[in-house]
């Protein structure tokens, strides 16, 4: 134990696997309990703190535009001579699949039928009309483009200017030095780090747990296995197995072989569905959205309908909000760990324009397709969302095209890909912030039985999480983590414009 930062690694390790314990037991008492409890929990995070989470994500938002355009963006992380370690494929790659990767996979087609046949009320959109195809593509943009982007980038940001510039310990912790001081080097920077963690745990478990369903669901359409608790178990610790290997092998030789895999199949299924699907239809959608995306992107995001009490900002916008938040803090990490060499402009091209980029296309293509299935077609998706779940949408989409005997299987590999890339990226940068700087010896990489004890205790709350309340239990699970992990988000905006503006080289 002594190479492990001790108040940072035993009390997120020593809570979560308590809390999965607890769940264990009160669910196989009284499932019916559990999920009411956790839904509670989810309608009580974003009713408190709803407001705050709008707000702050608007504003992290335009920081980090604005850090990308002003003069700091010619700030290089390591100094004018650093040179990158990274081609801007792999760089781009590994951006893709240690965000949002699974979770494009997962709501692609689902979340834009939904939010078609079930718009907000207290707008008056009518369900299945033109305004509602228009609206749900434009929220989509705002949940899964810009604004998660802005939180992984400016959080980032922080991270790898302490490392590289300020030469700081590579924890969390190190990105608050400009604001609490060199106190977070000590003690009160492994506390800090220890809370991070533990926020962390509701992103994690809820992209495994879209990850499992998502296969248990393929897995029982396709080849008829019952997608059970048995299968949901074996395939969370094939998952595991996977995620883990691939953590433990580094990032240089498991991370970048299997996100260079992932983005590689990622447009090859963008190119399948540009070709097959309803084109014009899409460019014609794509562009309505976009333009209602522009023109209403303070209100969208700021929408809380605190007099119809209305439930879209809650079931979506927060709820997206609530789960980036959860990940920004290590995400921004593991994006900073690439960033040596590059300046703060091209930091912020790669993680926030361009995967942003990626996600408008990817839902335009893949959610117009669905919503001309539905409207055009008449082939039914939103039936078998309401009937089967969101977890059996993306299937159903896939055996609506030509060639679903090649494609359905080769999602299989996208997904499982998907999650691994994600989960790799997360459970190797928890365990970094776990060891102590002389134990990593000037590495990257943390020692191989953290990143195995992470990854088990975050898959086991996984599986207990969707055995009992599924989707549910996913949402409630993530909003509760959200509200502390918003707050270092925010804190770390705010360091890294303090770290930026103190910056030698733009001090006039």
């Amino acid at each position: 134990m002594k190479n492990i930062r001790i108040y940072a690694f035993l009390p997120p390790f020593v809570l979560l696997t308590i809390a999965a314990a607890y769940s264990l037991v009160i669910g196989m008492r009284n499932e019916t309990k559990a999920i009411a409890f956790l839904s509670h929990l989810f309608d009580m995070a974003l009713d408190t703190f709803g407001w705050f989470y709008a707000l702050a994500a608007l504003l992290v938002c335009l920081l980090t535009l604005f850090l990308m355009f002003s003069r700091y963006g010619d700030i290089k992380f390591g100094g004018p001579d650093a040179q990158p370690e990274y081609s801007y494929w792999n760089w781009f790659a590994m951006t893709l699949c240690a965000g949002i990767a699974i979770g494009v996979v997962f709501w692609g087609a689902a979340e834009p039928v939904m939010q078609f046949m079930n718009p907000p009320k207290s707008l008056g959109i009518v369900p299945f009309s033109e305004e509602a195809a228009r609206f749900s593509l434009a929220q989509i943009f705002l949940e899964w483009t810009l604004t998660p982007y802005a939180m992984y980038t400016v959080c980032g940001i922080s991270c790898a200017y302490a490392f590289y510039n300020m030469k700081a310990p590579r924890t969390i912790s190190s990105a608050f030095i400009p604001i609490f001081g060199e106190r977070m080097k000590g003690f009160w920077g492994q506390i800090l780090d220890a809370f991070i963690i533990f926020s962390l745990a509701g992103g994690i478990v809820t992209s495994l747990g879209e990850g499992v369903l998502q296969v248990a669901s393929g897995l029982d359409s396709q080849f008829g296995v019952p997608s059970t608790r048995v299968s949901w178990g074996i395939i969370s610790l094939l998952m595991i197995a996977i995620y883990t290997a691939s953590s433990c092998a580094g990032i240089k030789r498991g991370m970048r072989f299997i996100s260079d895999i992932n983005g590689k199949l990622f447009f090859v299924f963008l190119g399948f569905v540009f070709i097959v699907g309803p084109t014009i239809f899409n460019i014609n959608l794509g562009l309505e959205a976009l333009a209602n995306y522009i023109e209403s992107f303070f209100s969208r995001h700021l929408f809380l309908a605190p007099i119809s009490g209305d439930s879209f900002p809650r079931i979506w916008t927060l709820f997206f909000f609530a789960i980036w938040y959860a990940w920004a803090p290590v995400t921004g990490m593991f994006l900073a760990r690439m960033a040596y060499g590059r300046t703060v402009r091209q930091f912020a091209v790669m993680n926030l324009l361009l995967p942003s980029a990626f996600g408008m296309v990817w839902f335009t293509l893949f959610g117009g397709t669905a919503i001309h299935m539905e409207v055009v077609q008449n082939l039914g998706i939103a039936k078998i969302l309401s009937e089967k779940g969101v977890e059996a949408a993306m299937f159903a989409f896939l055996n609506f095209l030509p060639l679903a005997k090649i494609t359905v299987p080769a999602f299989f590999v996208v997904i499982v890909l998907s999650f691994c890339t994600t989960a790799d990226a997360m459970t190797s940068t928890v365990a970094m912030m776990c060891t102590t700087s002389d134990a990593m010896k000037g590495e990257e990489e943390a020692p191989v039985m953290l990143k195995l004890g992470w990854g088990v205790v975050m898959g086991l709350i996984a599986w207990i999480v969707i055995t009992f309340a599924k989707i549910d239990g996913l949402r409630a699970i993530v909003s509760l983590a959200a509200a502390p992990a918003a707050l270092v988000v925010v804190l770390q905006a705010i360091a890294s414009y303090r770290m930026l503006k103190n910056d030698a080289s733009v001090k006039r």
